[in-house]
């Protein structure tokens, strides 16, 4: 099945060493004579950190069927606040060491 996904609401962090964004994917889909089209609702938004040249990729959320929208860096780079849009709730991830 065809698999697409959109990245938005890219953040950089304090240092400007990295990028926290948004990814939307939309699984579920197949191709048709009208392009691509949704089968069911599936929808899911995490979080990704990469480094600033694009090397180093990690999912940080990992969530199933939610969305997880608008991150941004504390001033020291230590966590990350997002928005949770099926609740409204702010939340962190407090990053380790890596």
């Amino acid at each position: 099945h065809p698999y697409l996904c959109i990245d938005f609401d890219p953040s950089w962090s304090p240092d400007s060493s990295k990028i926290v964004f948004s990814r939307i994917h939309r699984q579920e889909q197949v191709e048709g004579e009208g392009g691509i089209r949704v089968r069911g609702d599936s929808i899911d938004a995490d979080l990704f950190v990469v480094n600033a040249d694009g090397t180093g990729g990690r999912n940080l959320t990992d969530s199933d069927k939610e969305l997880e929208v608008c991150p941004a860096w504390s001033p020291d780079g230590s966590k990350i606040a997002y928005v949770s849009a099926e609740t409204g709730d702010i939340c962190i991830i407090i990053l380790g060491v890596e």
